[in-house]
């Protein structure tokens, strides 16, 4: 494994680490301040992956979409409800 797909999984394991333990929903403003230095465009495209992979449950607002992990990601990183 070279070392820019090592940085993506990192980051990528990053964002997955801190929506599951968060008690709320995260947006990607937050995840851009908190976690990763991803431009916005990418952001989306990765949180629209983990959606689809079954990783994160998207919840829109009128300011925007929301994520919570899914029991999937919950159960990985043994976050209990």
């Amino acid at each position: 494994m070279n070392n820019t797909t090592l940085y993506r999984f990192n980051e990528w394991l990053d964002i997955l680490i801190y929506v599951a333990h968060a008690k709320r929903e995260v947006g990607a403003n937050e995840l851009m301040d908190q976690v990763t230095n991803y431009e916005r465009s990418r952001l989306n495209y990765i949180l629209r992956m983990m959606v689809q992979g079954g990783y994160l449950e998207r919840t829109s607002y009128n300011t925007g979409h929301m994520y919570l992990p899914t029991q999937k990601t919950k159960q990985i990183f043994g976050v209990h409800a």
